[in-house]
């Protein structure tokens, strides 16, 4: 392989590693979060009779990002739900082109999903939580910065299959 697809490669595979490694983080970190607020709203609906509105805001917001995240972390792990039953039983030439075929669609969906993130992300930046009075930006950032991170991930697996090699930089790194 070329020395110049050896280094893009490199690089992709320690930037999807870290990315995989930083967005796993933050759902555990979330995650934590949902259970703190939903507990908070628990304990002031019952113990002092009092509903807050933001623990259930905070909750969902969080949510929104740990689904986008999460994701991004389940397709750099290969843990999403897939029909290979067909494609397997191609032979290798033309499971390799199914393979790149398949992740320049999933490529060009995210695309789209991207765009329209961004609209999204304006439109909701015109309003803010009841509760909270924090900007529906930040939650609509989440699927966006999710679908940046399946991007790279995804770039960094096309690559691979474009130069036939599997386990560069980030690949070792994280173990896969």
């Amino acid at each position: 392989m070329h020395e110049i697809a050896r280094t893009i490669l490199n690089f992709t595979g320690t930037v999807s590693h870290w990315l995989d490694r930083l967005a796993a983080a933050i759902c555990i970190l979330f995650g934590i979060g949902i259970l703190v607020s939903i507990d908070v709203a628990i304990f002031s609906r019952y113990v002092t009779q009092a509903s807050l509105l933001w623990p259930e805001e905070v909750a969902r917001w969080l949510m929104v990002w740990i689904t986008f995240l999460g994701a991004s972390v389940g397709l750099k792990r290969k843990a999403l739900i897939a029909f290979e039953f067909l494609v397997n039983t191609y032979p290798p030439a033309l499971r390799r082109f199914a393979d790149i075929a398949i992740k320049l669609s999933i490529l060009f969906f995210l695309g789209w999903f991207l765009v329209y993130g961004v609209v999204t992300m304006e439109a909701a930046a015109k309003f803010s939580g009841a509760g909270t009075g924090i900007s529906h930006f930040w939650p609509a950032l989440g699927p966006f910065v999710g679908g940046v991170i399946m991007v790279v991930h995804l770039l960094h697996a096309t690559l691979e299959d474009v130069f036939g090699v599997s386990g560069t930089a980030g690949d070792r790194q994280s173990g896969m």
